[in-house]
């Protein structure tokens, strides 16, 4: 049976049957289309849909974190700046007695009468130390004013712990303070080991 006898006996048939046919075929060239073409094609889009949304994931992770450590950096150089400027602050061994005269010297500009200048034993702390200072002087009360204040604008760190005024004469006052100034440890302070009791 040749094509061409297929064919008559095609346009043979009731329409109804024709229409089944024709749908049929139509329906066979859809699937082939669908599986063939349309269904590998929609699975390698969807893969690469997942691909895209797995390196966006990524990407939004990567920025998050440059974004941390951006504010870390930030913060570590703000720290570390304040860190040098609290060091500046801080007068190591050798300047100590320069800073000391320098205090004395605030006194004899200002017309104070030093009875007692005084710097004590050290106390160590965790990277600096504590230098106390007893002073007992007589003075104007506008001069000892002066003098704390300039005490005040020096670059390292003097501060005046207490002080108990009194008078002494008309224009005089009798002052009896402590100071305190500090230097930066570089080594750390080591406790001392108890020895331990032999028996």
């Amino acid at each position: 049976m040749n094509v061409k006898d297929i064919f008559e006996k095609f346009l043979e048939l009731k329409d109804f049957y024709k229409y089944l046919i024709f749908i049929g075929i139509w329906g066979i060239i859809a699937c082939l289309i669908y599986f063939l073409i349309i269904n590998p094609q929609y699975n390698e889009i969807k893969q690469k849909k997942a691909h895209y949304n797995s390196l966006k994931r990524k990407t939004n992770m990567i920025v998050k974190v440059k974004k941390r450590l951006n504010n870390f950096k930030e913060q570590f150089e703000k720290i570390k700046n304040q860190y040098n400027i609290a060091i500046k602050k801080l007068p190591n061994t050798r300047e100590i007695p320069e800073l000391l005269l320098k205090v004395s010297a605030y006194g004899k500009e200002n017309n104070l009468d030093f009875l007692l200048f005084k710097p004590k034993k050290e106390v160590a702390k965790e990277f600096y130390a504590i230098i106390p200072i007893s002073l007992k002087f007589t003075g104007k009360y506008i001069d000892t004013g002066k003098f704390f204040f300039d005490i005040g604008k020096t670059t390292r760190i003097v501060k005046v712990k207490n002080f108990t005024v009194s008078k002494k004469g008309e224009n005089k006052i009798y002052v009896n303070a402590n100071l305190e100034t500090y230097k930066f440890l570089k080594n750390k302070p080591q406790k001392k080991k108890k020895k331990k009791r032999r028996k």
